[in-house]
Order: C-alpha cells, then sequence, then structure tokens
C-alpha cells in the first residue's frame, strides 16, 4: 500500500471508530481490517456505508484501491472517495484526505473512468447510498 494512502487508512480507523453513530459496527470492521480479515470488515464498512457514513465510505475506497477483500478496482475506489468527500466540509482534514485518496487514485485511470466514476458517485448519492455499483 502506498505509504499516504496507509497513513489516510489509519487516521480514517480512528476517525471512525470514535464516531457515535454505528460505532460498534465501525470499531468491529476496524478490528477486523486490522486482523486481516478483509471480508469482514468489507461486509461491516458497506453496512455503515449504506447509512451514509463517509467514514465508512472512504474505507470501501480502501479496500478497493487496494484490493483487500475486494478484487483491486480504482473505478470504484475512486467512486467511494468522491461519495465520501462530497459529505467532509471542504476545510475539514477528512475532506484532504479524501481529495489527497482521489488524487492518488485517480493517476491509475484514464479521464473517461474518472467521468464513469464520478456518475457512479452522482448515482450512489441520488439514491441515498443504495445499489451503488
Amino acid at each position: 500500500m502506498n505509504k499516504a494512502l496507509w497513513w489516510l487508512l489509519a487516521a480514517l480507523v480512528l476517525a471512525a471508530s470514535t464516531a457515535p453513530v454505528h460505532a460498534d459496527q465501525m470499531t468491529d470492521a476496524a478490528a477486523a481490517y486490522q486482523a486481516g480479515d478483509f471480508g469482514r470488515a468489507e461486509h461491516l464498512y458497506r453496512a455503515v456505508a449504506a447509512t451514509g457514513n463517509p467514514h465508512a465510505q472512504m474505507a470501501l475506497g480502501f479496500l478497493y484501491h487496494d484490493g483487500q477483500g475486494l478484487p483491486k478496482d480504482y473505478l470504484r475506489a475512486y467512486m467511494w472517495f468522491m461519495v465520501a468527500a462530497t459529505a467532509f466540509d471542504p476545510a475539514s482534514r477528512d475532506f484532504a484526505d479524501a481529495s489527497e485518496a482521489l488524487d492518488i487514485t485517480g493517476k491509475s485511470l484514464t479521464r473517461a473512468q474518472i467521468e464513469r466514476a464520478q456518475e457512479m458517485a452522482k448515482t450512489c448519492i441520488e439514491r441515498s447510498f443504495r445499489n451503488c455499483e
């Protein structure tokens, strides 16, 4: 994993595990991730992401980016990072982290793929985070 992405994920896990909404699932997901049980982490993060939690959405982006518990898929990683970024305050560290993840992931995509991922993010948000993929 890219060192910058590793630090972003570490910050995400810390922030997400202290969030009051769905804290138990987020804590369990972070523990599963840290234990290398990426399939369980993906399942838990996906459930919380469907409620609109941007930290869980970022975590899904990282799982797709690194192919952990899911096939490596930069398009879907970009889409989840974009969905999360729209929820964060533009002045926040979380927004900066999401923007950095978008920049790093975007380097592995063509312009057409980025446009497709942006369309997917828009559709995901419009569907209230259900059936995003």
